[in-house]
């Protein structure tokens, strides 16, 4: 879960080292997996995509289903369509 504590200690390192920003944006233009999810105390950078952990099945299992509940709640259309979302 994001927290405002998180994100200010995410701004507050880039803005101290902006040269990793760019190095993980280009990272990320060039190598985009389908899902992330990161540790944003212990990887503010978003380096270390714990995504295909299996202990993280749990966590990605929760936050599909809520991101499957807010779609069908917004009556999204591409649900079905563009959203593979197990």
């Amino acid at each position: 879960m994001t927290t405002a504590r998180n994100i200010s200690v995410v701004t507050e390192t880039h803005r101290s080292k902006p040269h990793i920003w760019i190095v993980q944006l280009v990272y990320l233009t060039q190598h985009h997996p389908v899902e992330e999810l990161y540790d944003m105390t212990t990887d503010p950078y978003e380096f270390n995509n714990l995504a295909f952990r299996t202990e993280m099945r749990p966590i990605l299992e929760e936050m599909r289903a809520d991101v499957r509940h807010w779609m069908h709640a917004q009556d999204d259309e591409g649900r079905h369509e563009t959203c593979n979302l197990n």
